[in-house]
């Protein structure tokens, strides 16, 4: 229900773009212990796993929130658990196994089975819902609207709205409405 008094601020924030997810990514797995499938050290190979799985979150996480991105996060690790308690490296009880001190590391194949199991909060269908209400309110206030654009680029201002970056979206970019 949309009546004065009632929502000061109406707010549109879209999903992230392919660059955006790739960063989001970048600053969830900044604390997360990451490994690969080979016996090659972490310390070398940490970035390259980096850029992996951000590619990863690039090329097959359309349409996943920045939630969804933090989901999947815990859910390969979780995975990477699952696969050290399995492998007898840790007893379930939390002591050690046969084999000594086992450090777990998540894997870009641990986010592979993370993404088989959750989807995308948003359907394809709700987008376009949401998509279409922003259209309806921006066009409804007569506040013209303000395109967001990539850093460098001057931002597009309609009537009513200012230089700041304050209304309006532009495909698929994050933006606020008022």
């Amino acid at each position: 229900m949309c009546r004065p008094g009632r929502l000061d601020k109406l707010l549109y924030v879209d999903l992230p773009s392919p660059s955006e997810r790739g960063e989001i990514m970048r600053t969830l797995i900044r604390t997360v212990r990451l490994g690969s499938t080979s016996s090659v050290s972490l310390d070398s190979e940490r970035d390259s796993i980096v850029s992996i799985i951000a590619q990863f979150a690039i090329d097959r996480c359309d349409g996943y929130s920045g939630a969804d991105l933090a989901a999947l996060v815990r859910e390969a690790a979780v995975g990477a658990l699952r696969d050290v308690l399995l492998s007898g490296q840790i007893a379930k009880d939390g002591t050690e196994g046969s084999q000594g001190e086992s450090r777990i590391s998540v894997t870009p194949f641990n986010f592979e089975q993370a993404l088989s199991k959750l989807g995308p909060s948003v359907s394809a269908v709700q987008r376009k819902r949401y998509e279409t209400l922003r259209v309806k309110f921006a066009g409804g206030r007569g506040g013209g609207e303000i395109r967001i654009r990539e850093a460098g680029r001057a931002a597009e201002v309609g009537a009513g709205g200012d230089s700041s970056g304050n209304l309006g979206s532009d495909k698929g970019e994050g933006a606020a409405m008022e």
